[in-house]
């Protein structure tokens, strides 16, 4: 059985169902919706769309990329300092204790900012967004070495709009080539 295949009117009729199945219950989370749904008609061809906020349903992204690295010092600065993420990650950040500050552009036109959620040096760092209204969400840089080649492996989980999963990870990518050509990685 493949997802593809299946015609658009018959994911829509399931949609449909669905919803009705959900109005039934009144379930006013939408979990239960979106369980059935996707049991039975995922695609990309239809967006799925959150009956709080109409929002469109978000996807976790796991990346791994290996770093030609000799030092875990050099990696993790890369990750969780300022200096270390400016040019790669943002053209220019700024940082308190908790809270992050992230600008892009010649003169800081564009800036967001993130708390700082969780972090264990030589780990991980996680930040969540502060505009973004889920506030399950985060994006976190993850450093680990691979056992066999002792190569040190960036891990990065973030979440993107379930049609737009394809661009965020060409989006990490091409950080990722930045990253490297800046710090030799």
């Amino acid at each position: 059985y493949s997802q593809k295949n299946t015609p658009v009117f018959l994911k829509l009729f399931v949609y449909i169902i669905c919803q009705w199945i959900f109005n039934l219950l009144n379930n006013s989370d939408g979990y239960l919706f979106r369980c059935i749904y996707s049991i039975f008609a995922k695609s990309s061809y239809i967006a799925i769309y959150n009956h709080n906020n109409n929002t469109m349903a978000r996807k976790k992204i796991h990346l791994e990329y290996i770093l030609d690295s000799t030092s875990k010092d050099i990696v993790w600065d890369a990750i969780s300092t300022p200096s270390g993420l400016e040019g790669w990650f943002a053209d220019h950040v700024e940082s308190d204790d908790k809270m992050v500050t992230f600008f892009w552009g010649e003169n800081d036109e564009e800036s967001r900012q993130a708390e700082i959620a969780g972090i264990r040096t030589y780990s991980y760092i996680k930040f969540k967004w502060l505009d973004n209204p889920n506030k399950r969400e985060y994006f976190e840089l993850r450093m680990n070495v691979n056992e066999l080649t002792n190569d040190f492996v960036l891990e990065i989980k973030d979440f993107s709009d379930a049609d737009e999963v394809d661009d965020h990870e060409e989006l990490w990518d091409s950080q990722i080539e930045t990253l490297r050509r800046i710090r030799g990685f």
